[in-house]
């Protein structure tokens, strides 16, 4: 015998001086109705004041919310690329399109508008633990269908970087506790924010504060603007905020994020530093419009009595900012002019960003670098020729074999991975890295130091023969893996008791090394490469 679905209930109920809202529901969700019309109340008192501008306390529309046993409308690709399953689903629609949906309910006669809100809940939403929240993000189309028709109902995709962005913060206005949801945590800021749509949660957040729009009644008014056009959003983005231009409003974005002063703290880690050796005295960087990115120059060099000097090019021309940290503190690095710092173990931290684009290109920018003699220079120049050999020193790991990990998809930050020969044949280091998975962004943090010595002799050239070499761990290290959900686990024991029982082989030179000025190189018994640059005294 087929299964009967439950007969079609019918509620009237009150919101913003209206009493014809509709409220159509089977009986197996008899018990959700008090959470619906109060996460509509919540949601209007917070909503019409913004969109009416604080002159009537009237909705300007009816509402039909329909609690369906129908599933989601289907699986659908978000503009983050991920697949998901609908909650609900809004139309402000024509009421005979609403009554021909309801054959089990006579409704003809009780939809007074020509033209309603109406609210699907589909299966899914009576197990979210987000239901609240669903339902604002839901009744804020309505707002946006009502006041923006033409920007909102738009075909494609092109327009959801704001219709479903400004939704989720405007639902989180409502319901702060129930943010960030799942979809929230595909945020990357590397991304153009024309192109994603869930996860401008963040950007819209911004738009509401000071460094934005203003507040939130400015977002809104912003929000109010909205083309109905694609090719004008790249214009309507970057006049977020009115007193500035798109450049300096994205380079203020970027440094919000890094500095936790965006709503809900979005994931500044992922996808990880972009990674660059300066080459024939260049660095090159590109990304999208409406976006930025996290780098690291590894690679420079500055002789004793001199000071490094990076200089940036063609920014103005693709709307680029970019900022350098120079000791503790960032500097915006202007176009075409010289500054002038000392590297931090031969490498500088930037950050990138790039404002308003009419197309998706990613040109790209440079930095170039030089030295100059300085009176207050990086490193004095030295009384005399020092005549110790070539190895003995302070080095960085710029080149480390990331297979020793267990495997090749990591991004590996070695910036603080060291080495100190010292001339009477003992060493000393961390192996302190940072590695990133590009997947899932598993993330291995480690800092183990360790001490051994060392025989070497020269040879031919840079060649030094390796005559002996031993290694130990030092107590007193930490290494800690942070799954890309965000637990971690403490793994220091893992490595305490594994990397001595493996055998410390595939660290040492295996019979010879090349080292030569600035450079120290070796290949070990696995044939892992080592490259080491020289830091500055």
């Amino acid at each position: 015998v087929p299964t009967q679905r439950p007969p079609v209930e019918r509620e009237f109920f009150t919101l913003g001086g209206r009493s014809d809202h509709l409220l159509l529901y089977q009986q197996n969700y008899d018990s959700q109705r008090a959470l619906i019309k109060d996460a509509l109340n919540a949601s209007f008192a917070t909503f019409q004041p913004l969109f009416g501008r604080g002159q009537s306390s009237l909705i300007p529309f009816q509402i039909v919310i329909w609690a369906t046993d129908n599933p989601a409308r289907g699986i659908f690709v978000t503009n983050e690329g991920v697949t998901a399953h609908a909650f609900a689903s809004t139309q402000y629609t024509l009421k005979a399109n609403v009554v021909a949906d309801f054959p089990l309910a006579d409704i003809t006669g009780v939809i007074l508008d020509d033209k309603v809100c109406y609210i699907q809940l589909h299966t899914l939403f009576f197990t979210s633990v987000h239901q609240e929240s669903t339902i604002a993000h839901e009744l804020s189309h309505c707002y946006q269908l009502y006041y923006i028709p033409d920007a909102t109902n738009m075909p494609g995709r092109e327009n959801l970087w704001w219709v479903e962005g400004s939704a989720q913060w405007l639902a989180s206005l409502v319901y702060p506790a129930q943010f960030p949801v799942e979809s929230s945590l595909l945020f990357r800021y590397n991304r153009d924010a024309l192109s994603v749509a869930y996860t401008n949660l963040y950007l819209w957040a911004f738009i509401a504060s000071s460094e934005g729009a203003g507040s939130p009644q400015a977002a809104v008014d912003y929000m109010m603007t909205m083309p109905a056009e694609v090719g004008a959003f790249p214009d309507a983005l970057a006049k977020l905020n009115p007193s500035q231009d798109s450049v300096e409003t994205f380079h203020r974005w970027m440094f919000a994020l890094l500095e936790g002063r965006v709503p809900f703290q979005p994931q500044i880690n992922l996808p990880g530093f972009s990674l660059r050796v300066v080459s024939g005295g260049e660095a090159r960087f590109n990304t999208p419009r409406f976006s930025g990115d996290r780098a690291k120059v590894f690679g420079i060099k500055v002789e004793p009595g001199n000071r490094a000097v990076v200089t940036a090019t063609t920014l103005l021309d693709n709307n680029y900012a970019v900022s350098a940290k120079i000791g503790t503190t960032w500097e915006r690095l202007p176009n075409g002019r010289e500054v002038e710092f000392c590297p931090k173990n031969g490498s500088l931290e930037l950050l990138i960003s790039r404002g308003s684009s009419p197309s998706t290109d990613r040109p790209d920018f440079s930095l170039i670098f030089t030295e100059k003699e300085s009176d207050t220079p990086c490193v004095p120049k030295p009384a005399e020729e020092d005549a110790g050999a070539c190895v003995v020193g302070n080095w960085v790991v710029i080149d480390y074999p990331v297979k020793m990990l267990g495997g090749s998809d990591f991004v590996v930050d070695t910036t603080e991975y060291t080495y100190t020969f010292n001339a009477d044949g003992t060493y000393t280091g961390v192996y302190d890295l940072i590695a990133v998975t590009s997947d899932d962004g598993t993330t291995i943090d480690m800092s183990l130091p360790f001490s051994g010595t060392y025989d070497v002799e020269a040879g031919e050239g840079s060649v030094y023969a390796v005559n002996d070499f031993t290694m130990q761990l030092e107590p007193g290290g930490t290494a800690t893996l942070t799954t890309g959900g965000g637990d971690s686990i403490d793994i220091t024991d893992t490595y305490y008791k594994q990397i001595p029982a493996l055998g410390y082989e595939p660290w040492f030179p295996a019979g010879e090394l090349t080292c030569s000025g600035d450079s120290l190189q070796w290949t070990s018994s696995m044939d892992f490469v080592w490259i080491l640059a020289r830091q500055s005294e």
